[in-house]
């Protein structure tokens, strides 16, 4: 039994002195990736585990009186956290990585950062997703253990919008990834696996006031990746009804007072890289066939299904068909334009995906919704309104900004997945009436704002995709399997030595070595240091002079030669 039991005796007993100090401490940081989760277990206390870049609770519990809770000695999570600390981060590798632009290249890049912490919940923005789960002195001798992990879900509003919902898959796929990984090399602690799913979207209880579930694809998708992993009926949607009686199931209530996990884990970043994790789940769930060549050029349609209400929406939806088939971007492919309003289920937007060599979007959903469903060698492009320094927020002058190829608000979505991306500022926002339209993203929820675009600085955008739909880089191909993941996991840690958990042996990890970074960073340094004050301080002393002294002999009626 892994739990720490609550309080029974004088307050002056040895153990309780022993909670207050580790009370008044900050979270223990660790090392070892999945291996880290044993020791959390076993100590009994919460930690930050830097290179899952996660927070591990043991003990996290529920039951019909307390719902969730925890029964660790972390007062406060998130401000236990302090205020910054040091993560392991890993992504792809691009070839090409410019303002608008990504090619990823084959290989992964591990990094050592140092973050910075938000220290209240927020649910949206990237280090802000700590949850402070409450925590209770409860005697959990009468709760049934459930060994393994708990999966937190908690990204706002995911529950009924797919592109939010994609950041939670993203981590979920990430961690089914790093769990693989501990079982390929053999760690001792594989007997921790992910056990059940717990989705606490704090915005949900608006959808359940209004007799509402949580999307179907949001549901479908986590299906997917639970499929063959975890248990299916192992998945709880904090809030409603069906929540309550999935975690009745996982006890007995005549002779149990609830259920507790071995360990909980809940993300800190908006993006995982999931080494193509979500994808392969997803198109292995819906059955996507994979000889199927990838021969459509997709252009989401915003809004509503009959083109003449909701956000967002082409102004002229043929003449953009149009202009992207008369493109030699589209040669040998199906130009398709599609609205996924209704009718269109998870899988049928997975096999869609899955067959598009570009897949073209304004902002919206849908981007990160089903931009990870791509092949790696596809093109992801996102569309925005152009660049426009205006005096008037509310009302610029679209006509006068420039447009052209630029980071739209998904580019750190398609980094975080390794996806080939093109970003174009290329929308004018135009108005149905005279209100006039404002800047983005206000004009994204004006239903009287439609996007018209600057055709010219659009076929740019369309010229740098077809520069992108080149053979897949060395070893990434469109129909590869998940990659071998002993080595991925071993080459993922940045740390030579990891310091063992108790009872599960000596963790020596092989290190990616920083030292081309750190080449890098120094010369930078020494050339901003050492050579530009050395040059600035010969032209004051001797490039200035010559250059005063070549007027006045030319005026004395000297020869003067220029240069």
């Amino acid at each position: 039994h892994v739990f720490p039991m609550p309080a029974t005796s004088a307050a002056g007993a040895p153990w309780v002195q022993a909670r207050r100090a580790a009370e008044a401490s900050v979270m223990e940081t660790l090392d070892g990736g999945w291996a880290a989760l044993g020791h959390v277990a076993l100590t009994g206390q919460s930690a930050l585990v830097r290179d899952l870049q996660a927070i591990a609770s043991p003990g996290f519990c529920w039951s019909p009186q307390e719902m969730l809770f925890r029964t660790d000695t972390t007062p406060d999570l998130c401000k236990a956290l302090g205020h910054s600390a040091e993560l392991v981060e890993v992504h792809a590798a691009f070839a090409r990585n410019t303002v608008g632009e990504l090619l990823p290249s084959s290989g992964t890049v591990v990094a050592k950062r140092m973050r910075g912490f938000h220290q209240n919940f927020d649910g949206y923005s990237d280090m802000s997703y700590c949850w402070n789960a409450h925590r209770q002195a409860v005697n959990i001798s009468r709760y049934r253990r459930v060994p393994g992990v708990a999966v937190l879900l908690t990204e706002h509003h995911a529950n009924s919008n797919i592109g939010h919902a994609s950041r939670d898959a993203g981590f979920f796929a990430y961690l089914l990834h790093e769990e693989m990984g501990a079982r390929n090399i053999g760690s001792q602690n594989s007997s921790l696996p992910i056990s059940m799913v717990i989705v606490k979207d704090h915005q949900y209880h608006h959808m359940v006031a209004a007799g509402n579930r949580a999307h179907p694809f949001r549901m479908e998708s986590l299906r997917a990746l639970m499929n063959g992993s975890v248990p299916p009926a192992n998945i709880a949607y904090i809030g409603d009804r069906e929540a309550n009686k999935t975690m009745y199931s996982l006890f007995d209530n005549r002779t149990e007072d609830g259920v507790c996990f071995d360990v909980a884990i809940q993300r800190l970043r908006m993006w995982y890289f999931d080494h193509g994790v979500y994808r392969e789940k997803a198109w292995e769930y819906c059955g996507v066939d994979r000889a199927q060549p990838a021969d459509t050029f997709l252009i989401e349609a915003h809004g509503k299904v009959d083109k003449t209400r909701g956000t967002r929406r082409w102004r002229d939806q043929a003449a953009l068909a149009s202009f992207v088939q008369n493109h030699s971007v589209s040669e040998g492919l199906t130009v398709r334009v599609e609205s996924f309003d209704k009718g269109w289920t998870f899988c049928d937007q997975v096999r869609l995906y899955a067959r598009s060599r570009v897949a073209l979007h304004h902002h919206g959903a849908a981007v990160a919704g089903n931009g990870a469903f791509l092949r790696p060698d596809a093109v992801l492009v996102e569309l925005e309104a152009v660049s426009c320094i205006s005096p008037s927020r509310e009302a610029p002058d679209f006509t006068k900004c420039k447009g052209g190829i630029g980071p739209t608000l998904n580019f750190g979505f398609a980094h975080a997945q390794g996806l080939r991306y093109v970003g174009g500022k290329v929308v004018v926002p135009t108005p149905l009436d005279a209100k006039p339209c404002p800047s983005a993203p206000d004009y994204f929820y004006r239903e009287d704002c439609v996007l018209d675009l600057q055709y010219d600085a659009f076929a740019s955008v369309l010229d740098r995709v077809r520069t992108l739909l080149g053979a897949p880089p060395p070893g990434i191909s469109s129909t590869s399997a998940m990659p071998s993941l002993a080595s991925t996991e071993i080459a993922r840690l940045a740390g030579a030595r990891l310091r063992p958990a108790p009872g599960l042996g000596d963790i020596n990890l092989t290190p990616v070595d920083d030292a081309t970074l750190w080449r890098a960073q120094l010369t930078g340094l020494v050339l901003l240091l050492v050579v530009l004050p050395v040059v600035s301080l010969w032209w004051f002393c001797f490039g200035r002079r010559r250059v005063l002294a070549k007027p006045v002999a030319a005026a004395a009626g000297e020869p003067h030669v220029a240069g």
